[in-house]
Parts: C-alpha cells; structure tokens; sequence
C-alpha cells in the first residue's frame, strides 16, 4: 500500500477492474514500476464465497451480473501469467474447452473458458497484483483530475487524487470503466471533446446466482447458453464452487420489465424456457435479483481528424470501447488492450505518437468487433420491439447479422459451422476471417435459400409471458 502524498513511478493506472489490474501486471512483468489507484478497497483475505458476498464494489454496476471469460481474454492471461491462470483453478474457478453448445469444439488445446462469478476473478488477480514487487497500491482513494503541461495538445504528466496526492507519472493509463471522465479530465487541459460512438440499446438485466444442490450436477457448462425469445433474452452460466447465475435481458420500454425484479416472475419466466428450466431444478438461490440498466455500445477515441487530443495517457477496456455484454466480450477486450499497452511501452518515447498508434491498433484489431457488435444489436432492437408491437418480425440485415444468425441456425447439424462460430464468439477468429471462408459460406447463403429468415429460440411467445406476469 502506498502512503506518501507525492510519488513518481513509470505508469500510473486508474482503475482496478479486470482491465486495469492486467495492465498493472504486464507493465510490472516487462520491468516497468507501475502505480494503480482505485477508489474502492481491497477484498477481504477469505474464501471466494466471501469475495462475492461481502466485497463492496460500487465502482463496478456489473459486478453481480453474470460473466464468462472468452477464449481470447483467456489465452492473453494464460500468455502473460500462467501463475494467475493456476490461481483461478484452485480458486474453485471452471476452465472448459471452447465450443457452441457443446458442438464444434475448437482443437486447440489452448482455447479455453474460465466460467467464474467476476468478483471471485477480479479478486484472484488483484491478490497476483498486490504481489507484485514492481507494483504499488492506493486504495479507498480515486482520481479526480490530471496534471498535463501547457502545450497544445497537452500531455499528461501525472493524476491528482481525491486525498490530496499527486502522483507523476511517464504514462497514464485510464481503466475507469464505460463511466470514465476522461473527456473532463482532458478539456480541463483545453483538449478537444473525444470522438464518441454510442449506440443506445435500451436494454435491462435482471440477474440472480445460484449454488448447487447436493449432489447435483450442471445442466451444461458450455458457452453460450443463450437463448433469444424474439422479446427477451435469457441466458444460463455456470461459475466457480458449484453456483450458476441466470439472467435474463429485455428492453428498458418493455411496459412489464418492472416485474421481472419480482423473484417469483423471474424464476416462472425462466421455468418456461427449455434452456433454464433445468438450471432451476438443480439449484437454490445464494442472491436476490440484481438489476442493471443503462446498456450501451461506446467507443471513445483520443484522436480525430488533427491527430491525437491528448499525449502519455490512453485508455483500456471500458474507457475506450464497452460492448454489449450479452455477449462477454468486455474483459477478453481489455485484457488484449492490456497487453498491447505492456508490449509497446518500451517504444514510448513520444507522447502524441505514442497515443496516435495505440488508437490505430485498436481501430485495426478490436474496432471490428464493436462494428459487428452495433449492427447485431441493431437487428435484436428492431425484432424486440416488432414483437413487443405485434408487428412482422424484420429479417437480419444482409451482412455480418444474417450471416451470424445463419451461422447460429446451422450449427446444431453442422460441426465445422460450429467450430467457426465457437471461434468468433470467443474473439479468436475475426468475423472477416470468418467469412472469407467461401466453403462456409455457400453453405450458410444455401440455409438462407430454404428456410425462414428468423431463428426463434423454443420458449414461452409474448402472450404466455404477458399471462405468467399479470398472474402476479
């Protein structure tokens, strides 16, 4: 823990989410002395059970929302600390191979899941980094501005904290999460406003953990389990030390949202879909029904059309670019993110440069992925509220969203489909690389020539939702 109201290291790092703590590692494990500073405390020296039930993160909305951890976040932490890897395991944390319900399953034996509640997987890699010797900890403590000099565009020299100490820095890494104030923090240093792409989903999860029953056993433990109701979704995760969660995701406009934070709506609705149902016979509930709004796909740049805005500071995992996370992308994205900081940090040796290449690798090897992720959800939005409406259900857009969902639609029967499939969930394979393979796509356009445009998951239809909420 460090102490002293002034200090100087080589990085500073904001934020001790997944994101944050892998930067702080990598950086710490290529000889760099790193900085973090996160404003809520440390867990408690106990069991992972009690990371989860008594580790206060108000910081982080989505800790007691449903997580998996995808092949690429999983193959990076493998890469760059296998010891935390081993940690996770004896942690009670699952690692199962990368596959699609269970079909498809990718042969490679490095291509894994780690199926783990986050606070139990945050708190085994924030104890790696505490032990870290070229790592320093501030606690209970947070940013709340940069030190920048004059020039324009400024560059960054170090963060001001809400206890008075000042802290300079070579470079400044902001891992603050998808509420991040970096556009303050710069324009009090007159740099322009960040370019930001948003995309609004209106959507709302509603999320309760279970544990296990004696003697019981998982209904699956392949990822995902997620099955899309035309007006809802509802998805099943195992995780560490025999709980699951399961949640269930519809729009914030839906007029009977409100009753799904009503653990008996919940759980009648999740009874009725073929893929949860099981889950509720094998398990009893270890959580209330947690909520969480505010959805969105965002991605904030530090550069525009003049260059970089900023110089020594840069921005990883939510800060930078937050997705959807129906889809668990978030923490495979900031872990890859990490790991091109720690890689590059030996070439910084010019502030504005520095910060102009690391935006273009993350336009070139994760703005895809946020690309793909809009023009899907755009698809979901517009069939949700049809069906919420009455309306005709639309067809997936013609591109990557009907390609995906033809994908999806043939995997059940089709294992090489399924194996690609496997890979682009997990980030392993981009959706481009996915699609210049011509065999697979003839086969998924000859889907397209005989069947029905839409893939409708079996469960209760909107009118048996809508009895199963007024019955309460």
């Amino acid at each position: 823990m460090v102490r002293d109201a002034t200090a100087t290291t080589d990085v500073v790092v904001i934020g001790g989410g997944p994101g944050g703590l892998a930067t702080a590692l990598f950086a710490a494990r290529r000889g760099f002395e790193v900085l973090l500073v996160e404003r809520d405390g440390d867990p408690r020296d106990g069991s992972a059970d009690g990371d989860f039930d008594e580790w206060r993160r108000p910081g982080v909305p989505q800790a007691r929302q449903s997580h998996v951890f995808l092949g690429r976040g999983c193959r990076v932490l493998a890469q760059e600390a296998p010891d935390v890897m081993d940690a996770l395991l004896s942690r009670g944390v699952l690692q199962v191979p990368v596959g699609f319900r269970g079909l498809g399953v990718v042969k490679d034996s490095e291509a894994v899941n780690l199926l783990s509640r986050r606070l139990v997987f945050e708190g085994v890699l924030r104890r790696a980094v505490l032990r870290e010797p070229r790592v320093g900890m501030i606690a209970d403590d947070a940013v709340v501005g940069l030190t920048a000099g004059s020039g324009r565009p400024p560059v960054v020299t170090g963060v001001k904290t809400q206890h008075g100490r000042v802290i300079s820095a070579a470079l400044v890494v902001d891992a603050t999460g998808r509420r991040s104030p970096a556009p303050t923090w710069i324009a009090e240093h007159g740099a322009a406003e960040p370019p930001t792409s948003v995309q609004q989903l209106g959507l709302q999860y509603v999320t309760r953990f279970y544990r296990l029953r004696t003697a019981a056993e998982y209904p699956s433990t392949v990822v995902p389990l997620r099955d899309d109701l035309g007006y809802m979704i509802a998805l099943a995760f195992a995780a560490d030390n025999a709980t699951f969660s399961l949640t269930l995701a519809c729009l914030v406009n839906d007029p009977l949202r409100r009753a799904l934070a009503d653990p008996r709506v919940f759980e009648e609705v999740l009874g009725a879909v073929p893929l949860t149902r099981p889950w509720l016979d094998v398990g009893d509930p270890i959580s209330p029904v947690h909520p969480m709004a505010r959805i969105e796909n965002r991605w904030r740049r530090l550069v525009d059309s003049h260059g970089p805005l900023v110089g020594d500071f840069v921005l990883v995992g939510d800060s930078s670019m937050h997705t959807n996370p129906t889809f668990g992308r978030g923490v495979s994205l900031a872990l890859a993110q990490a790991q091109h900081a720690a890689d590059t940090l030996d070439a910084h040796d010019d502030a504005l440069q520095y910060v102009a290449d690391y935006e273009w690798w993350t336009d070139q090897h994760l703005g895809e992925w946020f690309a793909t992720q809009v023009q899907g959800d755009q698809a979901t939005f517009e069939r949700f509220q049809a069906t919420i409406q009455g309306a005709p259900l639309p067809a997936p857009s013609p591109g990557w969203p009907q390609f995906f969902t033809g994908m999806r639609a043939l995997a059940p029967t089709d294992e090489d489909v399924a194996q690609a499939l496997a890979r682009v969930w997990n980030l392993l394979s981009t959706p481009t690389e996915i699609m210049a393979d011509t065999n697979l796509v003839q086969r998924v356009e000859r889907h397209w020539s005989s069947h029905a445009p839409i893939v409708q998951a079996e469960g209760p239809g909107r009118a048996t939702f809508e009895e199963i909420v007024t019955a309460h």
